[in-house]
């Protein structure tokens, strides 16, 4: 199977998104490895491995495979154009995103006639895991989790292999055939929903068309070969739909040596899915003097510890053990909700040959949650910082701000976040909020030699923590209109040792930042305050 955009999610976050001095950085991602990651309880524990990738989700269970989609409506995509472009120069508040409206798409190919509980092992393990910091329930924190370049179901049908595995960018599968069995025994199910049948349809090129909600899905004409003598021989093979009206099809093979395996090898395209979507993101970057990269970014995953499920219980509703069906609101098509409920951090450290991963953590609670800065000290630690709607947002003990700002109305709020990794990427050196009676976010973070981060972005919080040593000599600790800000933490995350407004009258935001050998902060950013404080001489 050649499918098109079914990569591991990382790989996704190339040149598009993350901008580096060194451009041999981001073409190093298109080397990293397709990844199998092992369900260690991170998702339903009917799934056993599962893989991501632009928009889309795959998940591998012994009865089949599900796929599920993600893409921004086109009613949001318009209603923002029409915002964009009737914001004025002095109109400058970022668009932070998540007032988006998504629809979701899910389907499975199901092994019709199938054992029901095959084997499924990993194979070719991988040389980094991945770390779930997801929630604050430290029970749930799942890491360590490894990968693997290849997922085995072990006679999935009688003396029949099926082998899932990355080549380049893409996943294949190969229906491995032991000598002396019959190929026919395999057949498929596309089930895309209650009533959708008669979807499939066989073109004039032999490729098999799937019709669904989100466009057409292209399996190639078929590939199959033997192995004899150390020689590819190839057999001739094309599709056969069964039953259409259950979108049930199979293979039909010509003439072949029935002493030796035979190995079935369709293609699938996906080209028709990847338009549009912005769910899986690179923000920052920053490299290390090994050179290697360190990325952060957002993902939309359903790698989580409950799939996100706009169709009322992806799992819930039916049983998706084989033959059983699917049924309650599954599958019927379309399912929308405002920024999909959750949206978490990823951070992954790329080795220097751009071959592989050092390892690949998920921070995130259960709403809207985007890094857009990181940093590294000398150690090696990971500082990242963006901001987030989640008020399960994992933090740590006696971190400076453990609990999400509500509102006097009991309404969440949306807090800039800081969280330090250790070398390894396991572990949260700390993690804290930082925010008051406003929305705050936060674009850049520095660290200084010894350990303190320093923090810039824009705020519409009008009492920092008033009262308090945070404010006490700050440059300006008087709110005007959507300040920028600049803050430093101390190294331990337990305590801010400054904290100081910036900007005039209009919109003012921070969008990076660095510091010097003597704890000088340089912030950088856009104004539309006419006035800006601006100092003689400048």
């Amino acid at each position: 199977m050649k499918t098109v955009i079914i990569v591991s999610s990382l790989v996704l976050f190339s040149a598009a998104y993350i901008c580096a001095d060194n451009a041999q950085i981001v073409e190093s991602y298109g080397k990293i490895p397709l990844a199998f990651t092992v369900n260690q309880g991170q998702t339903d524990p009917q799934v056993r491995f599962t893989t991501q990738g632009n928009g889309c989700s795959m998940l591998f269970t012994p009865t089949g495979t599900i796929f599920y989609m993600s893409r921004e409506t086109g009613d949001s995509v318009a209603k923002r154009n029409v915002q964009k472009t009737a914001k004025t120069s002095g109109d400058l508040e970022p668009d932070n995103q998540s007032g988006r409206e998504y629809e979701s798409f899910a389907f499975k190919t199901v092994f019709v006639g199938a054992h029901s509980n095959p084997d499924m092992v990993g194979e070719d393990r991988l040389t980094w895991n991945n770390n779930y910091f997801i929630g604050k329930d430290t029970s749930k924190w799942q890491t360590d989790v490894p990968n693997y370049g290849k997922v085995r179901l072990v006679e999935v049908y009688d003396s029949i292999d099926l082998v899932y595995y990355g080549d380049k960018n893409r996943i294949k599968y190969d229906f491995v055939v032991k000598s002396g069995e019959d190929p026919s025994t395999i057949v498929l199910q596309y089930y895309l929903g209650e009533n959708t049948g008669n979807a499939l349809s066989i073109n004039r090129a032999g490729e098999l068309v799937v019709t669904t909600p989100f466009g057409d899905i292209i399996e190639d004409t078929p590939y199959c070969y033997q192995e004899i003598n150390g020689r590819k021989v190839e057999v001739s093979i094309r599709y056969r739909i069964i039953d259409a009206s259950l979108n049930i099809f199979g293979f039909e093979t010509g003439n072949y040596d029935t002493n030796v395996d035979l190995v079935i090898d369709p293609a699938l395209v996906y080209s028709t899915f990847l338009g549009g979507n912005d769910f899986d993101k690179g923000t920052g970057i920053a490299v290390d003097s090994s050179g290697n990269a360190y990325v952060t970014g957002y993902t939309q995953s359903v790698e989580n510890y409950s799939l996100p499920n706009p169709f009322g219980g992806l799992f819930s509703n039916f049983n998706i053990n084989q033959g059983d069906g699917w049924g309650g609101t599954f599958g019927e098509g379309f399912g929308k909700q405002n920024s999909l409920g959750s949206k978490d951090i990823f951070v992954a450290k790329i080795k220097a040959s751009g071959n592989g991963l050092a390892y690949a953590t998920f921070i995130g609670g259960g709403g809207w949650d985007e890094a857009n800065g990181i940093a590294l000290d000398s150690s090696g630690c990971v500082y990242i910082t963006g901001y987030t709607e989640s008020d399960d947002y994992p933090v740590t003990n006696g971190a400076f701000d453990t609990s999400l700002f509500f509102s006097s109305y009991n309404v969440p709020g949306t807090d800039v976040f800081v969280t330090k990794l250790n070398a390894a990427g396991n572990s949260l050196a700390y993690s804290t909020y930082i925010g008051d009676s406003g929305p705050d976010y936060a674009y850049a973070i520095a660290v200084d030699g010894s350990g303190n981060a320093y923090v810039t972005g824009y705020t519409e919080s009008f009492q920092w923590y008033l009262g308090t040593s945070v404010t006490n000599g700050a440059y300006d600790n008087t709110y005007n209109f959507k300040d920028a800000f600049v803050t430093k933490l101390n190294a331990s995350g337990t305590n801010i040792v400054y904290f100081t407004y910036l900007g005039g009258t209009g919109y003012d935001t921070g969008t990076g930042i660095a510091v010097d050998s003597s704890g000088n902060a340089y912030v950088t950013g856009y104004t539309a305050s006419t006035n800006f404080p601006v100092t003689n001489g400048a």
